[in-house]
């Protein structure tokens, strides 16, 4: 299991905390207590969105799916794979 720190509210991957805070900010100049901030709002503030992006992926990739199961048989038609596309 990966050991992680709380920073924020956020749980990070305690190896890629410390790379961040350690090596990266200090190279580009960056205050830690900032970063974080503002990196824990950036994800909190779109959360959500993804989420419901993910979800509209993953069904849009079922009926992909379905589609092929539903053209195995026919060959490849370019034109009716394009106009299916459009149409999802």
């Amino acid at each position: 299991m990966t050991k992680r720190t709380l920073i924020g509210k956020l749980e990070v991957a305690s190896v890629l905390a410390d790379f961040v805070n350690n090596e990266l900010l200090p190279k580009i100049g960056l205050d830690k207590d900032r970063f974080w901030t503002g990196f824990e709002s950036i994800i909190n503030e779109f959360t959500s969105r993804n989420t419901r992006l993910l979800e509209d992926r993953d069904e849009l990739q079922e009926k992909i799916n379905e589609w092929h199961k539903q053209q195995r048989e026919k060959g490849h038609d370019p034109a009716a794979y394009k106009k299916f596309l459009t149409e999802i």
